[in-house]
């Protein structure tokens, strides 16, 4: 798979205030009960799983249409501010050196951020996403037919009757970028990227690490995750290397398994079926990785979510979960 850089600039829009995705984006669904991949802010579209603009902040009028599912959209411009529930995990300024290469070619003197869910690293495979891995989570899983979603059911990583001991969680990465004079007049005495994406952005309270790893293979930097260190954000600081690293695992695995899992998902009424070569766990196998604290995806959620054409949004109860050893792994009842 490429790593894409130095591509023409897609400008969605300006983001300058907090945008706050609806509940059921931070729910991870996953391709089939048996497979070793989930996706975030997707649904089910008349042609099979697809991008759920929703979870994405709004575009100007005239924006580029969404590419394929969540790889490398485009670009928010000016951009100061990281969605609420999202982190700085990657950043990059014109003509300096630094771990991440944005997809989309920067002008002088602009800086580019990724923001991505806590913990996610950013990668470049086949254009820009989000991308980190669980071994202790509980999915949700649902079939796309005809537009409509069925076949609801849990997915529990680890398995071992499967054999799979991880899941890779692909999210949305909502890029942001801006020049000095772009910022409100309070920030433009800041030198560093995490001012700009925190400081105003109180709903997620959300800071960028200095330090960063990254493999030129993959394009993948680990991020810091929510503020704090890497394990308290859900990688362990051997993820955050099995992530970096180029291990030819990850890169056949992960970017060869992404481009099948892309390709199936855009086939007509296509099942999120089986594994994405053809048998469980077919991703070979996922750098390791401790307890993802990420969020379940309740039924009601995923079936408002993927159904496209939400009817009681407002009976939908997000559910947060914290995976760890001995703790009860089965997904929580909806409250009455």
């Amino acid at each position: 798979m490429a790593v894409l850089t130095l591509e023409a600039r897609t400008i969605l829009g300006p983001l300058t205030t907090t945008f706050t995705p609806p509940a059921p984006c931070s729910g991870a669904v996953g391709l089939c009960s048996t497979c070793d991949v989930a996706w975030y802010g997707q649904l089910c579209g008349p042609t099979g799983a697809a991008d759920a603009t929703s979870c994405w902040p709004a575009t100007s009028k005239g924006a580029q249409a969404a590419r394929p599912p969540i790889f490398g959209w485009g670009f928010y411009s000016p951009g100061y501010i990281c969605p609420a529930g999202f982190t700085s995990a990657c950043s990059a300024t014109a003509g300096s050196l630094s771990d991440w290469v944005p997809q989309f070619v920067m002008s002088a003197g602009e800086t580019a951020v990724g923001c991505c869910p806590p913990g996610f690293g950013c990668a470049n495979i086949n254009g820009q996403t989000c991308l980190a891995v669980a071994t202790s989570i509980t999915v949700g899983t649902v079939t796309c037919n005809s537009g409509s979603s069925d076949g609801f059911a849990w997915a529990t990583i680890p398995n071992a009757a499967l054999g799979i001991d991880s899941i890779n969680l692909f999210a949305p990465m909502i890029e942001i970028a801006w020049q000095q004079s772009d910022l409100p007049e309070s920030l433009r005495s800041s030198s560093t990227v995490t001012r700009v994406t925190s400081a105003t952005n109180s709903a997620s309270q959300q800071t960028m690490s200095a330090t960063a790893s990254t493999s030129s293979q993959t394009g993948i930097v680990a991020g810091s995750g929510g503020g704090g260190t890497l394990a308290s954000a859900g990688l362990s600081t051997g993820a955050v290397a099995g992530l970096a690293v180029g291990v030819t695992a990850l890169v056949f695995g992960i970017a060869i398994a992404a481009f099948y899992v892309w390709r199936k998902k855009r086939r007509q009424d296509a099942p999120l079926g089986e594994g994405y070569d053809g048998s469980p766990g077919g991703g070979g196998p996922a750098p390791a990785s401790v307890a993802w604290p990420a969020s379940a995806t309740t039924e009601a959620e995923a079936k408002y979510f993927y159904s496209g054409h939400p009817e009681k949004p407002a009976e939908l109860h997000h559910v947060q979960r914290f995976e760890a050893p001995g703790q009860d792994s089965q997904p929580r009842e909806l409250a009455a």
